[in-house]
């Protein structure tokens, strides 16, 4: 997992658990680009708003297993696919 502020590119790496979930410490109020890769599968990207306030918004992607064709085709290429794993967590959650 990453988050990247927009405004500052400055960007926080974390790891997702066995289920997906993902924790990060504090982040600063801002504009982030989420970004989940996992090899074998088509990564998934989102933009949020962390606000100042105490309960940062769950944030959930949705990362497929890659199909032979993605795996060797350039980014950008992304045919359909009915397998999925599913990741999620609390970006301001100490972890």
């Amino acid at each position: 997992m990453r988050f990247t502020d927009i405004d500052t590119n400055k960007a926080w790496v974390s790891w997702t658990d066995a289920s997906g979930n993902f924790k990060f410490p504090e982040l600063p109020a801002g504009h982030y680009r989420v970004e989940a890769t996992q090899l074998g599968f088509v990564g998934a990207s989102a933009e949020v708003r962390l606000g100042a306030g105490p309960t940062p918004p769950p944030v959930q992607l949705l990362v497929r297993v890659a199909t032979l064709a993605e795996l060797s085709a350039p980014n950008g290429s992304t045919p359909a696919s009915s397998n999925s794993r599913p990741t999620g967590g609390r970006p301001g959650a100490a972890g």
